[in-house]
């Protein structure tokens, strides 16, 4: 039930995000969220703040990143809760191309302080 729940809320804030609107994925961090996003690609970065997260997002959608959740998996208490997110990602801009994200992204917490992980191919299908 926690799942599907976070699933429904993990779809309306991509939804939001593919229109450009970064808002409601921001308010669900905390301030020192811990961010990765492993990877060879140029998203790769691992961030510790929602500051230099909002940055992050708001480069995803001025590419025209368009993500989608296709799995969420939700465990935990709310004060230290897990979620995992397999999805994937096409770009608006380039029409033909399909990036995959796998997996992306991945929200885990550990000393209670949340971290996302996920990460993206570089080549097309």
């Amino acid at each position: 039930m926690l799942s599907w729940l976070a699933k429904k809320l993990i779809e309306h804030n991509m939804a939001r995000i593919r229109e450009g609107d970064i808002g409601p994925t921001l308010r669900l961090d905390a301030q020192d969220i811990r961010f990765r996003f492993p990877g060879d690609s140029s998203w790769a970065t691992e961030l510790e703040s929602k500051d230099e997260l909002q940055k992050w997002l708001e480069r995803f959608v001025d590419a025209g990143l368009q993500i989608y959740p296709d799995e969420v998996v939700l465990k935990g208490f709310p004060w230290r809760q897990t979620i995992c997110i397999r999805g994937r990602a096409n770009n608006s801009q380039i029409h033909s191309g399909i990036r995959q994200a796998a997996p992306a992204p991945k929200v885990k917490a550990t000393n209670d302080r949340p971290w996302i992980a996920g990460r993206f191919s570089d080549s097309t299908e």
